[in-house]
C-alpha cells in the first residue's frame, strides 16, 4: 500500500510507546504485542508522532543521513506497511506538514550510517522476562514453589 502524500502518525488510542537509549519500545495494548525498533527504526517512529507523510519522513532521514531519498523513501515505506498492518500507526488524513524546527530538530544529532529501520515483533513476553526475572517473592504464592 502506498501512502507517499498521506498523513502517518502514531495510533496513540492503543499505542504506548517511548524511545530509550536510542531504541524505540513499543506495546500495542489493544492485543498486547510488544515490538522494538533501534537506529533509524527509533528516529522514524519519534518523527511518526506528528503526522508527516512517507516522502517527509524520507527526506528528513535522508538529508541527515546522506542517503538516496529514493532508497529511504522505500525502507519508511516497507515499515509503514507493516506498522499500519500491525495498528501502531494510522492514516490520519490530516494536511498539516511538520514544522522546520522539528525536521532541524531530528536532523541536528549527527549518526555514523544509515540502515534500514526494523519493526521486531515479540509475540510473547518470554524474551524480556529472561532478561527481567520476576522478584522471588512472587513465587512465593504461588502454589507448588517456595
Amino acid at each position: 500500500m502506498t501512502f507517499t502524500d498521506r498523513k502517518i502518525s502514531v495510533n496513540d488510542h492503543v499505542v504506548a510507546s517511548d524511545v530509550v537509549d536510542g531504541e524505540a519500545v513499543i506495546i500495542n495494548l489493544g492485543n498486547g504485542m510488544y515490538y522494538t525498533m533501534d537506529k533509524v527504526g527509533a528516529e522514524l517512529w519519534q518523527l511518526f508522532t506528528q503526522p508527516r507523510s512517507v516522502v517527509e519522513v524520507a527526506g528528513i532521514l535522508a538529508r541527515r543521513y546522506e542517503v538516496a531519498e529514493s532508497e529511504v523513501a522505500r525502507d519508511v515505506q516497507d515499515v509503514v506497511d507493516e506498522l499500519l498492518r500491525e495498528q501502531l500507526v494510522i492514516d490520519t488524513h490530516v494536511g498539516a506538514t511538520a514544522s522546520a524546527s522539528d525536521n532541524a530538530a531530528t536532523e541536528a544529532a549527527a549518526q555514523p550510517s544509515y540502515s534500514k529501520p526494523v519493526l521486531v515483533k515479540y509475540t510473547d513476553m518470554s524474551e524480556v522476562l529472561a532478561l527481567d526475572p520476576p522478584l522471588p517473592a512472587l513465587n512465593a504464592d504461588v502454589p507448588g514453589r517456595s
